[in-house]
């Protein structure tokens, strides 16, 4: 009791330390999560999220809200993954996170009731979180969750009847105690409730019923119905018929899946049953949330086989500039500096990002005058392939500074600020650049 007490003390002053306003979130394991949610008797809400995700970003502000934060903060422990620490591998593997951010809400033996990987508003995590608590979570946890959901047709292994009567809301969970299995209840009539006995993962329910299953759980919007749909194809020996296929593409939304690469494998076959534009609109849509929001993020060789999906001109050098993008974002300059400087080298090269960051990253971390007069042709490749842009300009005005070349370096940066007005651009950095060197 004591243990309890004192493990209690210390996750209120950590929770409530770490954030006076929003959502307050822990960074803490899940064994620490359960922990915390069975004293408290509550739900685990959990955001997974990387440094280097942009919607995790605009996703964290959301969290800010004040209703969304002071309901998370009453009812749910809230808990931040990491995905690019050790724990958030784990993490990974467990609950098969495949882009972000994604969001999820446990119970409190870590069971998964709800999952989404796309960015939310502060208003639809709200009503989730809501429904989720007050109507989803069972007051008592079985071995496996149980889904309660509205009527639908299905094939039922056993009917029972029960006596007319009124019923104004979805009958609830019915929950066999002999039973380990997962049971669901739905209603379609007062006077009689259909029973299904689904067993671990429904991995033994008969084919026909698994397809049923997934094409429900897609409305239910939870998530659960990828593995029902992976389940259902698993029992198919052929997935060339119209009906597998309508099916197999019907759930597709992974590139790291079986079922994409037989897409590729077929491409003309799905293109001729389905339409060239659709199935040209869909794996540009999974390649691009791969691309945007894929966990792990693809290296150089992977991205350059994903835009070879896409039928781009020059999948390799999207590739390379795709993971050279990635270098920058992560702060791994001296990568970025030999993958760059390779990559120019040996093909031609019309992006002026690629030139523009190459300078930048020289300028920032040598004083050798010979390295910087290397830096010249880079610049002035940027500035011939976008003359618009005034930060090049204002670059080429440092060099010529840091090389003692004053009269160049005023010239220069008089053209960055006529360049920089005349496109409605900042013009805060040239100023402070005209004044020092004006002071000079």
């Amino acid at each position: 009791m004591l243990i309890r007490l004192l493990y209690l003390i210390c996750f209120c002053f950590f929770t409530f330390g770490t954030s006076a306003q929003g959502t307050r979130f822990v960074n803490i394991e899940l064994r620490a999560a359960k922990q915390r949610a069975a004293i408290e008797d509550k739900l685990i809400f959990v955001d997974c999220y990387a440094s280097y995700c942009k919607p995790c970003k605009l996703l964290a502000k959301e969290f800010n809200k004040p209703k969304l934060a002071k309901y998370l903060n009453t009812n749910f422990i809230n808990v931040k993954v990491d995905m690019e620490s050790d724990f958030g591998a784990e993490f990974k593997n467990k609950y098969q996170v495949v882009f972000l951010p994604t969001v999820m809400i446990l119970d409190k033996h870590g069971n998964l009731k709800f999952k989404i990987d796309r960015l939310a508003s502060a208003d639809e995590l709200l009503a989730l979180s809501k429904h989720y608590q007050e109507k989803i979570y069972p007051s008592t946890i079985v071995s496996e969750p149980i889904a309660q959901a509205p009527a639908r047709p299905t094939t039922t292994t056993a009917k029972v009847r029960k006596k007319k009567t009124t019923v104004s809301k979805p009958a609830a969970p019915v929950v066999v105690p002999a039973q380990k299995e997962k049971v669901e209840v739905a209603t379609n009539a007062p006077e009689e409730v259909i029973v299904h006995v689904f067993g671990q993962g429904g991995a033994e329910m008969p084919p026909e019923i698994l397809k049923q299953e997934a094409y429900f759980r897609m409305e239910l919007m939870d998530g659960s119905h990828r593995t029902t749909a992976h389940a259902y194809l698993k029992t198919q020996k052929d997935w060339s018929t119209l009906e597998n296929m309508r099916f197999l593409f019907d759930f597709l939304y992974t590139v790291n899946s079986e079922e994409f690469d037989y897409l590729i494998e077929n491409r003309v076959a799905f293109d001729n049953m389905i339409g060239k534009e659709v199935v040209d609109a869909t794996i540009n849509i999974i390649v691009n949330n791969e691309l945007e929001r894929g966990y792990p993020r693809p290296d150089r060789e992977k991205a350059t086989l994903l835009y070879s999906y896409l039928n781009v001109e020059n999948p390799e050098n999207s590739g390379t500039e795709y993971y050279l993008n990635n270098l920058l974002n992560e702060n791994k300059s001296d990568d970025y500096l030999t993958i760059a400087e390779e990559y120019i080298t040996n093909n031609k090269v019309d992006n002026p990002e690629i030139y523009f960051n190459l300078s930048k990253l020289y300028l920032e971390s040598t004083s050798s005058k010979k390295k910087l007069k290397k830096i010249r042709p880079y610049i002035e490749k940027a500035i011939e392939l976008d003359p618009s842009n005034s930060s090049s300009l204002l670059l080429q005005s440092a060099l010529e500074y840091k090389l003692n070349n004053t009269k160049e370096a005023k010239e220069i940066a008089d053209r960055a600020l006529s360049v920089a007005k005349a496109n409605s651009q900042n013009i805060k950095e040239i100023n402070e650049m005209i004044t020092r060197l004006n002071e000079l």
